[in-house]
């Protein structure tokens, strides 16, 4: 090959793939620009861990790029939400059309910007990342949204890593929306759920702040002990170590799964000196906690790809331009590898399994679509993968280290099952009905297959035999009138 086409090839694939700031060269020998390049627009939460993180981070990347571009300065507009949703979607509004920003980060879902495309024509064609997963993402986002880029693991890949722990039961702990008191609102829904028959509880979409509050209070209800199962998702578990011990403490036994990210290599090292020092120095009442979590460095890569973006962008870029750049090219930053394929990430996701104990949590597989459960997340490549996390080591589930709890009790609400036998069956053999003692029993074929079935369940299921009398289409007629009757029938 020539030294020409050589270079020519290099030259391709340096246009090909980007690296972020955190892998470049500081650039210190260069002033800060002053020729403005572009605005990028940005609403955060800052009363929130992730609002604060994002809104560092996204600084620092406006910071590191103007030094490594030498000759153009990016502008930053970011707007504090304080969790509102209204006042997040007046911002957006504010930075499209009065501030006039070229693109925008942040945690809109595509529903909530479809909505506002409807009511401002300009934000439908605004270059936009949203940093949050979405509880739902229409099949035709990418149609309807063409600017719109999901820069977050779809929670359908959360649900299938759940689904991967095989607990038997669960139930969602809903998102919670403002609220006047929302400590009481958690705990009189915990009363609520202690009083039924579940007991795995699965967190999901829920900010720190809402489950520092929502533990504290199980604990002090007793349900944090033998028997109970917790798990939490990557909102809360990719933030542990942003919290005081005290909150660790009770959670001690929870199950979190969180994004999986190279924490050992130079650039994120680098990247998480410097963060740590931004964070201290703005929010110094959390000094002891600043480390980086996947949503910092997600933010900074965002924002470093616009930027790259605009700087390769001949003249003054379009909505266009901008949303085909990042959808057309591959971003290498400290959260890993940035390319989109129909406006979402392009690579599958793998979470780190990690189970709370003592003063920190223990790290226990790695989970992925591709390979299931394995240990070392450096060869997560199949080969020594697993089917189920806990053959890497026993889990402390709350109340101590105990088998795999059942994740379900008698409760005082539950009402034990009425199971309807035929009283006159044509068929003793299947079925017989006699009194011993004032109580129902019966014996036969179908019995002792009904029996045999109910000790294979994770749970006691209490039940009373209940004769009925007439024909088999007339019990039939009970579950239309909704009684509540479990049916024995034969053939």
């Amino acid at each position: 090959m020539s030294p020409v086409i050589l270079s020519f090839c290099m030259l391709s694939l340096l246009v090909a793939v980007s690296t972020t700031g955190a892998d470049e060269a500081a650039g210190d020998h260069c002033p800060l620009a002053s020729r403005k390049m572009g605005k990028i627009g940005g609403v955060v939460d800052s009363g929130s861990r992730v609002g604060r993180e994002m809104r560092v981070a996204m600084e620092m990347a406006a910071e590191d790029f103007a030094r490594s571009s030498c000759s153009k300065q990016l502008v930053l507009q970011l707007e504090d939400s304080s969790g509102d949703s209204a006042r997040d979607a007046s911002f957006t509004v504010e930075l499209v059309d009065s501030k006039q920003v070229q693109a925008l980060i942040g945690t809109m879902s595509a529903q909530d910007t479809g909505y506002l495309s409807k009511i401002d024509k300009n934000i439908k064609y605004l270059p936009i990342i949203s940093l949050t997963s979405p509880a739902i993402t229409p099949p035709s986002m990418a149609h309807q949204l063409p600017h719109f880029f999901q820069f977050s693991d779809h929670i359908t890949f959360h649900i299938q890593c759940l689904a991967a722990i095989r607990l038997n039961t669960t139930q969602l702990f809903p998102p919670m929306p403002s609220l006047s008191n929302p400590g009481a609102f958690i705990e009189q829904e915990l009363i609520d759920m202690r009083s039924r028959s579940n007991r795995v509880f699965v967190v999901v979409m829920s900010s720190l702040e809402m489950a520092v509050l929502l533990f504290a209070k199980a604990k002090r209800l007793g349900m944090m002990e033998r028997g109970y199962v917790w798990i939490v998702t990557d909102e809360i578990a990719s933030l542990l170590n942003s919290v005081d011990s005290s909150v660790v403490h009770t959670m001690q036994g929870v199950i979190g799964f969180r994004t999986e990210f190279a924490r050992t290599g130079k650039p994120f090292k680098r990247f998480r000196s410097r963060f740590r020092s931004k964070y201290r120095s703005e929010y110094p009442e959390e000094k002891e906690h600043c480390n980086p979590s996947i949503f910092a460095l997600r933010a900074y890569d965002a924002t470093w790809a616009i930027a790259q973006t605009m700087k390769n962008s001949t003249g003054k870029s379009s909505s266009k331009d901008l949303s085909k750049g990042i959808s057309s090219r591959i971003f290498r930053g400290v959260s890993g590898v940035m390319r989109f394929k129909n406006n979402v990430l392009w690579q599958l996701p793998s979470f780190q399994i990690i189970n709370v104990l003592g003063n920190s949590y223990r790290e226990m597989a790695v989970w992925s679509p591709e390979s299931g459960f394995s240990k070392n997340p450096d060869r997560h490549n199949g080969v020594n993968s697993s089917s189920s996390f806990e053959e890497w080591g026993p889990v402390y589930w709350p109340g101590g280290k105990d088998s795999v709890p059942r994740g379900w009790v008698s409760s005082e609400k539950d009402k034990r099952f009425k199971i309807g036998i035929p009283s006159m069956g044509a068929f003793p053999e299947f079925v017989q009905v006699f009194q011993t003692n004032n109580k129902t029993c019966a014996t036969g074929f179908s019995i002792k297959v009904f029996e045999a079935i109910l000790k294979y369940l994770p749970y006691d299921f209490q039940y009373d035999f209940v004769p009925l009398k007439g024909s088999y289409d007339e019990m039939v007629k009970q579950v239309y009138h909704k009684v509540r009757l479990i049916f024995f029938f034969y053939l």
